[in-house]
C-alpha cells in the first residue's frame, strides 16, 4: 500500500520481479487514479472565496482501496470514495479495479465474456438476481423491518435494483475474489450496500475463451 504525496490516497501498488514491463503499467494505472482522489485546489479557493462560510477544512476526500483476490494472473481491487468537494452533498462512489497480470492492462467488465454485447441482458439479469437474494437475507437478517414489515417494501429493491436498469453499461462494479466475481451495484447512498459473489460456475458458459475469467473459474 502507497500513500500518492499529492492526493494522500492510499492504493495498492504491485510487485513483480520476473515482469517489470507489466509492473510498470500496472503501478503507473494505479499511481494515475491515486492523483485524481482529490478535490481541485483551484475549485477550493475559488468556493472558500466566493462563500464567506466555506473553510479549507469543509472540502475531503477518502478512498478506502481493499484488494480482493490477487494471483498470477489477475490482480483486484474495491476503492471506496466518499467526496466533499463543495457540492450540496456528500458523493459516493465503489471503484471496481482488475488488471490481467499477463498484459498489465486494466480490464473492463466486457473484457471478461465473450460477445458480451449479444450476452450482457442475460448477465446482467443473473447480476441482479444474485444482488436481490443477498439484499433479501440483509433484510431479513436486520435488527430493525423494513417499510411495512415487508422485505418486498425495502427502498432499495423498489427503487434502485431493478431490472429496469440491466442494459446500463456502468451500473455495476466488479471485482474478482476466491470463490466468484463480488458484484455491488452503483447506487447513490452508501446505506443499500448490494453486493453477491457471483460463483464462477455460473458465469463460464459466457467467458471469454482464455481470458481472466476462463481461468478464475477453472481453479
Amino acid at each position: 500500500m502507497v500513500e500518492h504525496p499529492e492526493s494522500g490516497a492510499t492504493l495498492p501498488r504491485v510487485h513483480l520481479e520476473e515482469h517489470p514491463h507489466v509492473q510498470r503499467r500496472v503501478n503507473r494505472t494505479l499511481d494515475s487514479m491515486a492523483a485524481e482522489f482529490q478535490c481541485s485546489e483551484s475549485r477550493i479557493e475559488r468556493l472558500v472565496e466566493k462563500y464567506d462560510y466555506m473553510e479549507h477544512d469543509d472540502f475531503e476526500y477518502d478512498a478506502d482501496a481493499e484488494v480482493t483476490h490477487a494471483s498470477d494472473q489477475v490482480f483486484s481491487l474495491f476503492i471506496d470514495t466518499y467526496v466533499v468537494c463543495g457540492g450540496p452533498n456528500p458523493s459516493y462512489d465503489v471503484i471496481g479495479v482488475t488488471f490481467d497480470l499477463r498484459s498489465g492492462r486494466r480490464l473492463a467488465l466486457s473484457d471478461l465474456f465473450g460477445n458480451f454485447k449479444k450476452r450482457q441482458s442475460q448477465i446482467f439479469a443473473l447480476f441482479v438476481e444474485e444482488l436481490r437474494t443477498a439484499r433479501l437475507k440483509v433484510v431479513r437478517d436486520a435488527d430493525t423491518p423494513p417499510a411495512e414489515e415487508s422485505p418486498n417494501q425495502d427502498d432499495c429493491l423498489q427503487h434502485e435494483l431493478t431490472i429496469g436498469h440491466m442494459r446500463e453499461p456502468y451500473y455495476f462494479d466488479i471485482a474478482f475474489a476466491r470463490k466468484g466475481l463480488r458484484v455491488k451495484a452503483d447506487h447513490a447512498s452508501p446505506a443499500c450496500e448490494p453486493e453477491a459473489t457471483v460463483r464462477y460456475r455460473r458465469l463460464k458458459q459466457w467467458a471469454r475463451p482464455g481470458g481472466a475469467l476462463q481461468m478464475a473459474g477453472a481453479k
